[in-house]
């Protein structure tokens, strides 16, 4: 775990404020057990299954970050996908909220962050998404061309380049150089702020939907006052 912040807020860091490859416990909390931390296995299990108003979800508290500029990156493996068919779609968001994991995604919260879903038309999309004050999972966003399938790898970057804007990009290398898409986006309120968990959570609310996906998060790297690594 290293922490060190270079004193610039828009400026190039080349260490990590908070980093977890998943070999100890760093002290992640947990609402449920379908979002987990397995030290044996070194990753960050997600696990989307056939459950109704399954809203799981963990969070590292990192305390205190920026309100305008910081990067998140991680590497994001899909396991197994198949894909929903009923009217009850599944979402998992990955990145930064104001709210622990007591609170779901789909609840009132300001945050930046990644929406992988599952929906109920045979599709399954990648979105940017944002909230001020708002359910996540219902935010503003962007929806990618890029769709996940089985055994997908993807190391994603998001980074927030101002109080009001921030970027989400894929990538298909673990260097970040070869990118496959990036959406930037401009929030509409200059107050999202508070943002001081790293939250990845499941929203599958209603009747029991069709289809799971499962999968995992690893080499997770957080860099704070910074807008370039």
């Amino acid at each position: 775990n290293v922490r060190v912040f270079n004193g610039s807020t828009t400026g190039t860091s080349w260490f990590p404020t908070f980093q977890d490859h998943f070999n100890t416990d760093k002290g992640w909390a947990e609402t449920g057990g379908d979002v987990s931390v397995s030290t044996t296995d070194k990753r960050l299990d997600f696990n989307i299954p056939n459950t109704a108003s399954q809203t799981d979800a963990i969070t590292y508290d990192l305390t205190s970050v920026s309100d305008s500029a910081w990067v998140l990156r991680f590497k994001w493996v899909m396991d197994n996908y198949s894909q929903n068919t009923t009217g009850h779609a599944k979402k998992l968001l990955i990145g930064l909220s104001s709210a622990p994991h007591s609170t779901d995604v789909d609840s009132a919260q300001d945050a930046i962050g990644i929406l992988f879903g599952s929906w109920d038309n045979g599709t399954h999309k990648i979105r940017s998404r944002d909230s001020n004050g708002s359910s996540w999972m219902g935010g503003n966003g962007t929806d990618f061309s890029e769709a996940f399938t089985d055994d997908e790898v993807y190391y994603v970057e998001i980074k927030r380049t101002s109080e009001i804007a921030y970027t989400v990009s894929l990538y298909s290398d673990s260097s970040y150089s070869t990118l496959i898409e990036a959406e930037s986006e401009t929030m509409g309120a200059t107050d999202t702020t508070g943002l001081r968990y790293l939250k990845v959570g499941i929203d599958t609310t209603g009747s029991a939907p069709s289809g799971t996906f499962t999968g995992y998060i690893d080499n997770v790297e957080f860099y704070n006052g910074v807008t370039s690594v």
